[in-house]
């Protein structure tokens, strides 16, 4: 979705209008980097690295900034030219994995 090596932020417009006010935590016993190509996740636990596109680290550091699923989507739908709707359904379903493997603590579920 993202051009290789972009620089993504998350912004700050609508957020405090949404219905969805969920913030998520990183599990402490994780370590993120980012590189042109995405996202490499340590899990100091397990020993184990996990990795991810472009797209998933921007939601990873909407999360780490404390953003909102909504802002979140809303900024890679204007970065990624689709539609919010889309955007969102991949932010929830990567922050649905993300809570799967114990990566994030927090409420995922679908919004009131």
């Amino acid at each position: 979705m993202a051009q290789r090596g972009s620089q993504m932020s998350i912004a700050q417009t609508g957020e405090s209008s949404s219905p969805d006010h969920r913030r998520f935590t990183i599990g402490d016993h994780l370590r993120a980097s980012r590189h042109e190509e995405g996202l490499a996740i340590l899990d100091v636990r397990k020993g184990l690295i996990y990795v991810g596109n472009l797209t998933g680290a921007h939601i990873w550091e909407g999360i780490r900034d404390g953003h909102t699923p909504t802002a979140i989507a809303g900024d890679l739908s204007r970065l990624c030219g689709v539609s919010f709707e889309t955007a969102y359904a991949g932010t929830m379903a990567f922050l649905n994995e993300l809570h799967a493997r114990g990566f994030i603590a927090g409420e995922v579920g679908h919004a009131n």
